[in-house]
């Protein structure tokens, strides 16, 4: 059976309307007629439905079984191979290069999450010192009791249920049993220090291979990110994928719109001819609209990296002093803890005499939230110097972004300065985003801007693509105002690259209508 055309169809349809409109159905013999004549029908018209079909099917089969490129998935896990560039930033120290900062932080905020979370936090604290050679056991908690108890109780068996038991027991008689646990990570981690340094010294000697220097695994992974942009987002497959997921919405990519868009840029009635031979500029200005309006959106970063470096003269010799001040409070801890422990076995009378339990679990309490403000201002001063070490006049705005996100500490301190009453999950979310921000790589203004001058970036955007003819409104460069003018060039660069496959939007809506009955009928 052939397929008919539309127009023999919708003749057909004419016809068979008259056909059983003129059936008589006023009895029972004429009504099983009728209903004779529509299963004829509609068996016939069911065959012609399978055809057409099958052949929806076959037409449309290589454009909706695309699947992402090879070389994304191999990019991707080329990538993976980068992941620990960080271990080379000659900003930051072991701390934060072993994600301790990270990772001590979502522990102190335990509160606002459940116990599973507290105990995977410590557990993926331990698995760190095990990664760099260090075995720690409950007796290396020798600065709290009610740590070294939990730690215990972990180590032995972590079941939810009974550590949930262990939790309510020493929570009542210390509710900041879990502080005192990320004290002693901080105390232990300071101890062991040299151990940390070794191991990410060997670290840098294995991700160093193949005679490359590290210079040349950035360029790798700066080009290796450039590429996948360009398979995710311009490649012929990627663009179907998204129509016919949805992500991408037909109504659009009409001509009007896609003219609409492009007259945004360069005025009304503007030469189509010309306007797709700009598609290089706008593919850049898109880069750097979106680098723009991030640079919107941190700019409170800026703002307090301007008022501390103006402030680091004042700062000098900060971090030995308070490191001496942290050296004694933690010889305190340890002592308290240590007589604590040697008096309780002793007969009840002498114990009685020398050791006040209870004074020294108070006293142990009051110097565990002394130290914790210690480390706070330890924290603080480390910033000023390293900003005096590492920032001048002359870094560049992406330089002291990148020194914040060197420090999540102070990002996150930035970030709750910025926006009160911000729960934890945001936090870690505006952090994620920052990091995504900075490895874009193909970020350029910033790279070139000193952040240490007041120069006005939107002026300097409009006047860059003034030269290029490509015409941006200064009323458009606010950070919702970005927005638009980024979905308009998404659309520009889309229907560009659509067009430049050899596919036009009318083939990709009946590939959209396809789509939609082959899954209703098939």
């Amino acid at each position: 059976m052939g397929i008919k055309r539309l127009e023999d169809f919708n003749q057909d349809v004419e016809t068979i309307k008259e056909v059983l409109s003129s059936m008589p159905v006023n009895n029972a013999k004429n009504l099983a007629l009728y209903l004779d004549k529509v299963k004829e029908y509609k068996e016939e018209y069911s065959e012609y439905r399978d055809d057409v079909l099958k052949e929806l099917k076959k037409r449309s089969a290589k454009y909706l079984a695309y699947k992402p490129s090879d070389r994304m998935e191999v990019i991707k896990k080329e990538l993976l191979d980068y992941k620990d560039l960080g271990l080379f930033n000659p900003i930051n120290t072991p701390f934060e290069k072993m994600g301790f900062d990270t990772l001590l932080y979502s522990l102190t905020h335990y509160y606002k999450n459940d116990l599973t979370s507290v105990n995977n936090d410590i557990k993926e604290a331990l698995e760190k010192f095990e990664t760099a050679g260090i075995t720690l056991t409950e007796n290396d908690f020798v600065y709290s009791n009610y740590a070294r108890k939990y730690i215990k109780e972990l180590l032995k068996d972590d079941d939810i249920e009974r550590m949930k038991d262990v939790f309510e027991d020493l929570h009542w008689k210390c509710p900041d049993v879990i502080s005192h646990i990320e004290t002693s990570f901080r105390i232990l981690f300071d101890k062991n220090i040299k151990v940390f340094e070794n191991y990410l010294e060997e670290r840098r000697k294995e991700i160093l291979i193949d005679n490359l220097g590290y210079e040349d695994y950035v360029l790798k992974k700066t080009n290796l990110s450039k590429e996948l942009i360009e398979l995710e987002f311009y490649r012929e497959e990627s663009l179907v994928n998204k129509f016919m997921e949805g992500k991408l919405m037909l109504n659009d990519y009409t001509v009007v719109n896609v003219n609409k868009s492009y007259s945004k840029f360069l005025g009304d009635n503007c030469d189509m001819a010309v306007a797709k031979g700009k598609v290089d500029d706008f593919k850049n200005l898109l880069f750097n609209l979106e680098e723009y309006q991030n640079y919107l959106k941190y700019s409170y970063i800026l703002d307090d990296v301007k008022a501390k470096y103006a402030q680091v003269d004042s700062h000098a010799n900060e971090v030995a002093k308070i490191s001496k001040e942290i050296s004694a409070i933690t010889a305190d801890l340890a002592r308290l803890t240590n007589e604590i422990n040697e008096g309780s076995t002793k007969g009840f009378l002498f114990f009685k005499k020398k050791v006040d339990i209870e004074k020294h679990y108070l006293d142990i309490n009051e110097k565990v939230k002394e130290l914790d403000a210690k480390y706070e201002e330890y924290d603080n001063a480390m910033i000023f110097e390293k900003m005096g070490k590492h920032i001048s006049n002359t870094s560049s705005i992406y330089d002291v972004f990148q020194f914040v996100y060197s420090f999540k500490g102070y990002l996150r301190n930035c970030i709750k300065a910025h926006e009160e009453d911000i729960d934890i999950s945001k936090i870690k979310r505006i952090v994620k985003d920052f990091d995504a921000f900075l490895s874009n790589p193909n970020l350029n203004i910033l790279k070139n801007i000193t952040f240490s001058v007041d120069n006005d970036l939107g002026v300097i955007l409009i006047d860059h693509y003034k030269m290029f003819e490509i015409n941006v409104k200064a009323d458009d460069l606010t950070i919702e105002g970005i927005d638009d003018l980024v979905k308009s060039l998404h659309i520009i660069l889309n229907s560009y690259y659509l067009e430049n496959s050899g596919l036009t939007m009318d083939f990709i809506n009946d590939l959209f209508e396809s789509k939609k009955l082959i899954e209703m009928y098939d």
